[in-house]
Protein backbone atom coordinates (compact mmCIF):
# COMPACT_ATOMS: atom_id res chain seq x y z
CA UNK A 1 0.00 0.00 0.00
CA UNK A 2 2.66 2.80 0.87
CA UNK A 3 4.21 1.66 -2.50
CA UNK A 4 1.04 2.43 -4.61
CA UNK A 5 0.76 5.93 -2.57
CA UNK A 6 4.17 6.97 -2.98
CA UNK A 7 4.10 5.92 -6.77
CA UNK A 8 1.33 9.14 -7.35
CA UNK A 9 4.65 11.34 -6.18
CA UNK A 10 5.31 14.07 -8.78
CA UNK A 11 8.90 12.80 -7.95
CA UNK A 12 11.10 10.24 -6.38
CA UNK A 13 12.89 8.21 -5.02
CA UNK A 14 10.85 5.49 -5.30
CA UNK A 15 10.95 2.33 -3.69
CA UNK A 16 11.61 -0.83 -6.22
CA UNK A 17 9.03 -3.46 -5.08
CA UNK A 18 10.23 -6.87 -5.27
CA UNK A 19 7.78 -9.50 -5.55
CA UNK A 20 8.81 -13.26 -3.99
CA UNK A 21 6.76 -16.45 -4.28
CA UNK A 22 6.67 -19.80 -5.40
CA UNK A 23 4.20 -20.91 -8.55
CA UNK A 24 0.89 -19.59 -8.29
CA UNK A 25 1.10 -17.16 -5.62
CA UNK A 26 -0.34 -14.72 -7.97
CA UNK A 27 2.84 -12.52 -8.28
CA UNK A 28 2.18 -11.81 -11.98
CA UNK A 29 -1.25 -11.15 -11.68
CA UNK A 30 -0.27 -8.80 -8.18
CA UNK A 31 2.01 -6.63 -11.15
CA UNK A 32 -0.80 -6.11 -13.49
CA UNK A 33 -3.78 -4.90 -10.49
CA UNK A 34 -1.01 -2.74 -9.43
CA UNK A 35 -0.06 -1.57 -12.53
CA UNK A 36 -3.97 -0.83 -13.58
CA UNK A 37 -4.21 1.09 -10.89
CA UNK A 38 -1.33 3.79 -11.52
CA UNK A 39 -0.25 3.28 -15.34
CA UNK A 40 -2.58 0.98 -17.55
CA UNK A 41 -0.91 -0.35 -20.53
CA UNK A 42 -1.39 -2.75 -23.30
CA UNK A 43 1.49 -4.36 -22.40
CA UNK A 44 1.62 -4.36 -18.35
CA UNK A 45 4.65 -6.60 -17.88
CA UNK A 46 8.16 -6.80 -19.43
CA UNK A 47 11.32 -8.92 -20.05
CA UNK A 48 14.66 -7.25 -19.33
CA UNK A 49 15.74 -5.48 -21.87
CA UNK A 50 18.65 -5.77 -23.73
CA UNK A 51 20.64 -2.99 -22.94
CA UNK A 52 20.32 0.46 -20.67
CA UNK A 53 19.19 2.09 -23.61
CA UNK A 54 16.43 0.40 -24.47
CA UNK A 55 15.49 0.91 -20.24
CA UNK A 56 15.34 4.23 -20.01
CA UNK A 57 13.31 4.58 -23.81
CA UNK A 58 10.75 2.55 -21.84
CA UNK A 59 10.81 4.30 -18.79
CA UNK A 60 10.44 7.67 -21.32
CA UNK A 61 7.15 5.82 -22.30
CA UNK A 62 5.73 4.10 -19.23
CA UNK A 63 5.37 5.85 -15.74
CA UNK A 64 5.58 1.82 -13.90
CA UNK A 65 8.19 -0.06 -15.01
CA UNK A 66 7.39 -3.68 -14.26
CA UNK A 67 9.36 -6.65 -15.09
CA UNK A 68 8.05 -10.08 -14.69
CA UNK A 69 8.81 -13.37 -13.92
CA UNK A 70 13.36 -13.11 -13.72
CA UNK A 71 15.40 -15.42 -13.19
CA UNK A 72 18.44 -13.50 -12.33
CA UNK A 73 19.50 -9.91 -12.71
CA UNK A 74 22.76 -8.79 -14.43
CA UNK A 75 24.78 -6.48 -13.30
CA UNK A 76 24.04 -3.46 -15.54
CA UNK A 77 20.12 -3.62 -14.76
CA UNK A 78 20.57 -3.83 -11.10
CA UNK A 79 22.82 -0.88 -11.51
CA UNK A 80 20.27 0.91 -13.77
CA UNK A 81 17.35 -0.01 -11.28
CA UNK A 82 19.26 1.93 -8.44
CA UNK A 83 19.26 5.31 -10.60
CA UNK A 84 15.51 4.97 -11.72
CA UNK A 85 14.90 4.68 -7.96
CA UNK A 86 16.92 7.45 -6.77
CA UNK A 87 17.55 9.26 -9.65
CA UNK A 88 20.58 9.31 -12.48
CA UNK A 89 21.21 10.16 -15.96
CA UNK A 90 21.64 8.18 -19.25
CA UNK A 91 23.79 9.70 -22.44
CA UNK A 92 23.51 7.86 -26.10
CA UNK A 93 23.66 9.58 -29.63
CA UNK A 94 20.34 9.75 -31.44
CA UNK A 95 21.28 8.37 -34.48
CA UNK A 96 24.51 6.38 -35.49
CA UNK A 97 24.84 8.92 -38.51
CA UNK A 98 25.21 11.95 -36.42
CA UNK A 99 26.44 13.65 -33.61
CA UNK A 100 23.20 14.63 -31.36
CA UNK A 101 23.03 13.48 -28.19
CA UNK A 102 19.46 12.14 -26.68
CA UNK A 103 19.51 12.73 -22.44
CA UNK A 104 17.42 10.43 -20.02
CA UNK A 105 17.27 11.29 -16.62
CA UNK A 106 14.30 10.50 -15.00
CA UNK A 107 13.19 8.73 -11.56
CA UNK A 108 10.35 6.09 -11.87
CA UNK A 109 9.00 3.80 -9.56
CA UNK A 110 9.69 -0.49 -10.57
CA UNK A 111 8.44 -3.69 -9.85
CA UNK A 112 9.81 -7.21 -10.58
CA UNK A 113 9.00 -10.19 -9.96
CA UNK A 114 10.77 -13.74 -9.21
CA UNK A 115 10.29 -17.20 -7.41
CA UNK A 116 13.56 -16.72 -5.79
CA UNK A 117 15.58 -14.29 -3.86
CA UNK A 118 16.06 -11.98 -6.88
CA UNK A 119 18.28 -9.30 -5.36
CA UNK A 120 21.89 -10.18 -3.36
CA UNK A 121 23.47 -6.39 -3.36
CA UNK A 122 22.73 -4.08 -0.68
CA UNK A 123 22.46 -0.71 -3.02
CA UNK A 124 19.03 -2.49 -4.40
CA UNK A 125 17.87 -4.26 -1.15
CA UNK A 126 18.16 -0.54 0.18
CA UNK A 127 16.29 1.27 -1.95
CA UNK A 128 13.43 -2.06 -2.21
CA UNK A 129 10.32 -3.34 -0.40
CA UNK A 130 10.32 -7.57 -0.71
CA UNK A 131 7.50 -8.67 -0.29
CA UNK A 132 7.01 -12.94 -0.43
CA UNK A 133 3.31 -13.98 -1.37
CA UNK A 134 2.00 -16.58 0.26
CA UNK A 135 0.58 -19.70 -1.27
CA UNK A 136 -3.56 -19.72 -2.59
CA UNK A 137 -4.83 -22.91 -1.58
CA UNK A 138 -6.97 -24.97 -4.38
CA UNK A 139 -10.04 -24.18 -2.75
CA UNK A 140 -9.14 -20.23 -3.21
CA UNK A 141 -8.21 -20.40 -6.63
CA UNK A 142 -10.47 -18.17 -9.18
CA UNK A 143 -10.71 -18.50 -12.84
CA UNK A 144 -8.53 -15.57 -14.71
CA UNK A 145 -11.90 -14.64 -16.53
CA UNK A 146 -13.91 -14.33 -13.06
CA UNK A 147 -11.27 -12.43 -11.11
CA UNK A 148 -10.60 -10.20 -14.01
CA UNK A 149 -14.36 -9.46 -13.98
CA UNK A 150 -14.48 -9.01 -10.29
CA UNK A 151 -11.70 -6.18 -9.94
CA UNK A 152 -12.81 -4.23 -13.50
CA UNK A 153 -15.89 -4.06 -11.49
CA UNK A 154 -14.15 -2.64 -8.60
CA UNK A 155 -11.30 -0.94 -9.77
CA UNK A 156 -13.25 2.91 -10.03
CA UNK A 157 -13.49 2.50 -6.26
CA UNK A 158 -9.86 1.16 -5.39
CA UNK A 159 -8.87 3.95 -7.31
CA UNK A 160 -11.18 6.32 -5.16
CA UNK A 161 -10.19 5.26 -2.22
CA UNK A 162 -6.25 5.39 -3.27
CA UNK A 163 -6.42 8.79 -3.94
CA UNK A 164 -8.44 9.74 -0.66
CA UNK A 165 -5.22 8.19 1.43
CA UNK A 166 -2.62 10.29 -1.10
CA UNK A 167 -4.70 13.51 -0.55
CA UNK A 168 -4.70 12.69 3.06
CA UNK A 169 -1.02 11.90 2.72
CA UNK A 170 -0.38 15.51 0.70
CA UNK A 171 -2.44 17.16 3.92
CA UNK A 172 -0.37 15.82 6.49
CA UNK A 173 3.06 15.60 4.95
CA UNK A 174 4.17 18.71 7.10
CA UNK A 175 3.23 17.96 10.35
CA UNK A 176 5.57 14.40 9.81
CA UNK A 177 8.38 14.69 12.19
CA UNK A 178 10.71 11.84 12.24
CA UNK A 179 13.31 11.15 14.94
CA UNK A 180 15.50 9.12 12.90
CA UNK A 181 15.50 8.69 8.93
CA UNK A 182 15.86 5.58 7.33
CA UNK A 183 17.66 5.01 3.88
CA UNK A 184 14.49 6.25 1.81
CA UNK A 185 13.62 9.22 4.06
CA UNK A 186 11.33 10.67 1.86
CA UNK A 187 9.30 7.36 0.85
CA UNK A 188 9.19 6.76 4.74
CA UNK A 189 8.24 10.41 5.24
CA UNK A 190 5.06 9.86 2.30
CA UNK A 191 3.93 6.48 3.64
CA UNK A 192 4.13 8.00 7.81
CA UNK A 193 1.72 10.73 6.30
CA UNK A 194 -0.32 7.97 5.29
CA UNK A 195 -0.58 5.77 8.10
CA UNK A 196 -4.00 7.30 9.65
CA UNK A 197 -5.78 7.05 6.18
CA UNK A 198 -4.97 3.77 5.46
CA UNK A 199 -5.73 2.79 9.52
CA UNK A 200 -2.26 1.47 10.47
CA UNK A 201 -1.90 1.94 13.90
CA UNK A 202 0.13 0.02 16.93
CA UNK A 203 0.08 0.19 20.68
CA UNK A 204 2.60 2.38 22.15
CA UNK A 205 4.23 2.28 25.44
CA UNK A 206 1.70 5.12 26.93
CA UNK A 207 -1.48 3.04 25.92
CA UNK A 208 -2.21 5.10 23.11
CA UNK A 209 -2.05 4.48 19.05
CA UNK A 210 0.42 5.53 17.26
CA UNK A 211 -0.17 5.42 12.69
CA UNK A 212 3.52 6.34 12.29
CA UNK A 213 5.18 3.77 14.34
CA UNK A 214 3.10 1.08 12.52
CA UNK A 215 4.61 1.80 9.33
CA UNK A 216 8.49 2.68 10.77
CA UNK A 217 8.15 -0.82 12.71
CA UNK A 218 6.60 -2.82 9.29
CA UNK A 219 9.70 -0.97 6.99
CA UNK A 220 12.22 -1.50 9.87
CA UNK A 221 11.41 -5.23 9.77
CA UNK A 222 11.65 -5.43 6.14
CA UNK A 223 14.88 -3.60 5.94
CA UNK A 224 16.10 -6.47 8.24
CA UNK A 225 14.97 -9.03 6.52
CA UNK A 226 16.70 -8.02 3.10
CA UNK A 227 19.76 -7.53 5.19
CA UNK A 228 19.68 -11.11 5.97
CA UNK A 229 19.59 -11.73 2.70
CA UNK A 230 23.01 -10.01 2.22
CA UNK A 231 23.95 -11.92 5.65
CA UNK A 232 23.55 -15.33 3.72
CA UNK A 233 25.63 -15.08 1.15
CA UNK A 234 28.74 -16.57 0.55
CA UNK A 235 31.42 -14.10 1.22
CA UNK A 236 29.37 -12.53 4.12
CA UNK A 237 29.58 -15.65 6.17
CA UNK A 238 33.15 -15.92 5.53
CA UNK A 239 33.76 -12.71 6.66
CA UNK A 240 31.82 -13.31 9.66
CA UNK A 241 33.69 -16.48 10.57
CA UNK A 242 37.04 -14.52 9.39
CA UNK A 243 36.70 -12.15 12.44
CA UNK A 244 35.04 -14.33 15.42
CA UNK A 245 38.78 -15.25 16.95
CA UNK A 246 40.59 -12.15 16.30
CA UNK A 247 40.37 -9.17 13.64
CA UNK A 248 42.28 -9.70 10.46
CA UNK A 249 44.69 -7.12 8.90
CA UNK A 250 46.27 -7.19 5.41
CA UNK A 251 45.65 -6.09 1.56
CA UNK A 252 42.55 -6.76 -0.44
CA UNK A 253 44.55 -9.66 -2.86
CA UNK A 254 45.43 -11.08 0.77
CA UNK A 255 41.99 -11.37 1.43
CA UNK A 256 40.59 -12.52 -1.11
CA UNK A 257 42.98 -15.32 -0.94
CA UNK A 258 41.68 -16.20 2.48
CA UNK A 259 38.32 -16.16 1.64
CA UNK A 260 39.16 -18.33 -1.66
CA UNK A 261 39.93 -21.14 1.44
CA UNK A 262 37.60 -20.40 3.52
CA UNK A 263 34.20 -21.24 0.99
CA UNK A 264 35.79 -24.20 -0.10
CA UNK A 265 35.90 -25.14 -4.06
CA UNK A 266 32.11 -25.44 -4.43
CA UNK A 267 31.33 -21.49 -3.74
CA UNK A 268 34.69 -19.49 -5.35
CA UNK A 269 32.53 -18.75 -8.07
CA UNK A 270 30.41 -16.60 -5.88
CA UNK A 271 33.28 -14.49 -4.59
CA UNK A 272 34.79 -11.46 -6.51
CA UNK A 273 36.86 -12.36 -9.22
CA UNK A 274 39.98 -9.71 -8.69
CA UNK A 275 41.22 -7.39 -5.64
CA UNK A 276 39.49 -4.34 -6.54
CA UNK A 277 36.20 -6.37 -7.35
CA UNK A 278 36.61 -7.30 -3.59
CA UNK A 279 37.05 -3.89 -2.75
CA UNK A 280 33.94 -2.52 -4.13
CA UNK A 281 31.65 -5.47 -3.17
CA UNK A 282 32.92 -4.69 0.31
CA UNK A 283 31.62 -1.41 -0.14
CA UNK A 284 28.21 -2.92 -0.61
CA UNK A 285 28.58 -5.23 2.28
CA UNK A 286 29.13 -2.74 5.07
CA UNK A 287 26.03 -1.72 5.85
CA UNK A 288 25.21 -5.20 6.65
CA UNK A 289 27.85 -6.44 8.44
CA UNK A 290 28.15 -3.47 10.27
CA UNK A 291 24.52 -4.51 12.26
CA UNK A 292 26.09 -7.81 13.31
CA UNK A 293 29.11 -6.34 14.37
CA UNK A 294 31.71 -6.72 11.72
CA UNK A 295 33.72 -3.67 11.02
CA UNK A 296 35.31 -2.61 7.94
CA UNK A 297 38.48 0.08 8.15
CA UNK A 298 40.56 1.22 4.99
CA UNK A 299 44.07 2.40 6.76
CA UNK A 300 45.91 5.25 4.95
CA UNK A 301 49.17 3.37 4.87
CA UNK A 302 50.01 0.78 2.53
CA UNK A 303 51.34 -2.07 2.28
CA UNK A 304 55.47 -2.24 1.40
CA UNK A 305 56.74 -3.41 -1.40
CA UNK A 306 53.30 -3.79 -3.17
CA UNK A 307 51.82 -0.77 -2.70
CA UNK A 308 48.23 -1.64 -1.74
CA UNK A 309 46.13 -0.21 0.45
CA UNK A 310 45.65 -2.07 4.14
CA UNK A 311 42.34 -2.79 5.53
CA UNK A 312 41.54 -4.65 9.09
CA UNK A 313 38.08 -6.54 9.67
CA UNK A 314 36.74 -6.65 13.48
CA UNK A 315 34.15 -8.11 15.44
CA UNK A 316 32.72 -5.57 17.62
CA UNK A 317 31.02 -6.64 21.18
CA UNK A 318 27.45 -5.28 21.52
CA UNK A 319 28.59 -2.66 24.28
CA UNK A 320 30.23 -1.18 20.72
CA UNK A 321 28.02 -1.49 18.59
Amino acid sequence: MSWLVNAFRPTGPYPILLLHGEQGTAKSTTTRILRSLLDPNESPLRTVPRNERDLMISARNAWVQAFDNLSQLPLWFADALCRLATGGGFGTRKLFTDDDEALFNTQLPSVLTSIGELATRGDLLDRAIVLHLPHIPRLKRQSEQQFWHTFEALRPSLLGALLDVVSAALQNLHHVKLDELPRMADFARWSCAAAEACAWHVETSQGGQSHTAAFLHSYAENISAARHVILDTAIAQAIERLVKPQPWRGTHSGLLDVLRTMVGPGHIRELPPTARALSAELDRLIPSLRSIGVRIERERRREAGTGQRLITLRKEDAGQQ
